[in-house]
């Protein structure tokens, strides 16, 4: 299919959740463990989404702690968090999240590279009803795709890739989008 090496290794998921699920399963986490949440606009508020696959697994905190093992990074809203440099710096594992931010880019091309996974939410940019996307940079990651997920295999990658052939129409409507808001 074309156009979903935009994805680089991945898998599909069922939506967004299951991926931010599959991701976390990775990690040996502990229920005293944290998972320290950052945003791009550090507004308070946390989706649901992201909160309750965190907890079946461990606790969540928006600070560093001593318990903290992972960075989960939103890249909300189109906006690619700016100082990933210095998340890098913790030396701790990171998630990234590019749900609301898919095609949004750094300077630099490290949104979605630089976490050992990369989060995609496929309705909230294509007209469809369902789909995510799980994005491994992490070599050590064994691809686990389940007979559940089989079914609609083929469908998203035909979709995704038919979307995908239209990215820079896609872009240039959310950006005047954005204009006419401003």
């Amino acid at each position: 299919f074309e156009n979903l090496d935009y994805f680089g290794n991945h898998e599909f998921t069922i939506n967004g959740k299951q991926a931010i699920f599959k991701a976390l399963s990775y990690y040996n986490l502990k229920e005293n463990d944290e998972v320290y949440i950052v945003t791009t606009s550090g507004n308070k508020y946390v989706s649901s989404c992201v909160t309750e696959e965190i907890e079946k697994y461990c606790k969540w905190s928006r600070e560093l702690s001593s318990d903290t093992k992972l960075i989960f990074l939103i890249h909300e809203f189109g906006t690619v968090y700016k100082e990933i440099d210095q998340l890098l710096e913790l030396k701790l594992p990171i998630i990234e999240d590019l749900a609301m931010s898919m095609f949004s880019k750094d300077e630099v091309g490290q949104a979605g590279n630089v976490g050992d996974f990369t989060i995609y939410s496929l309705p909230k940019f294509f007209p469809i009803q369902f789909g995510g996307v799980l994005r491994y940079n992490n070599r050590q990651y064994k691809k686990q795709a389940t007979s559940v997920n089989e079914p609609f295999q083929e469908d998203l990658q035909k979709v995704a890739s038919f979307f995908l052939n239209k990215k820079e129409k896609n872009i240039s409507r959310r950006k005047d989008n954005y204009q006419y808001y401003l």
